[in-house]
């Protein structure tokens, strides 16, 4: 007779803030000056060890950001190691579907594409567009990348490792319907910086 295997125990399962109330405090505080200061790289700290390919930064921020409320959707290699820990610590719904999320993880920027199959709101409720968590190599406040918009005084450039080389074009074409779009918050390591639907991203 063929065993299925038993649900991971709590035991099991890696810990997720060590000071839950502090650490979602202090972390949200940043994500809102990353989202006001597009462009702006914020550092995210509190002791966090989550199951790998999840990074410390992505991590952070869905302990501070999902809950029973905000479906989520997780590629392969995420879904694979961490979605009993997403589950547990976050308290949130997966799905398999991507334009049912609120939020998607990404262990690598290639496995988001294409951007079309994320909710990105209607006219009426733009508010519903998803906000991407997506992992890149890394994150540099100089480069190649002019953001221009709302919070950002005359422009700002920075430098994203990692992304797919058509990656900005497509993320035009999908907010191409503002307010309607996709929020992006792009992680490495332990930075992280939010590109809102509202910025404009021309590469240099």
């Amino acid at each position: 007779m063929t065993r299925l295997a038993a649900p991971a125990t709590r035991r099991e399962i890696p810990p997720g803030f060590a000071d839950p109330v502090f650490d979602a405090q202090s972390i949200f505080r940043h994500v809102l000056t990353a989202m006001s200061e597009p462009g702006t790289i914020i550092h995210i700290g509190g002791e966090l060890d989550p199951p790998s390919p999840l990074g410390h930064a992505s991590a952070a921020l869905a302990l501070t950001l999902m809950d029973f409320e905000t479906p989520i959707w997780l590629d392969g290699p995420v879904a694979a190691a961490a979605s009993d820990w997403v589950r547990f610590h976050c308290g949130a719904p997966l799905t398999q579907t991507e334009s049912e999320a609120t939020f998607a993880i990404m262990s690598e920027a290639p496995n988001c594409l294409p951007l079309t199959r994320f909710n990105r709101g209607t006219d009426e409720y733009p508010e519903h567009g998803a906000t991407l968590i997506i992992q890149v190599v890394a994150i540099e406040a100089e480069g190649t990348l002019s953001l221009t918009g709302p919070g950002i005084d005359g422009s700002r450039s920075i430098d994203v490792i990692g992304m797919p080389q058509d990656f900005w074009e497509q993320r035009a074409q999908t907010n191409s319907l503002f307010p309607r779009g996709v929020d992006l918050i792009l992680t490495a390591a332990e930075v992280a910086v939010a590109i809102p639907r509202t910025t404009f991203v021309e590469p240099m």
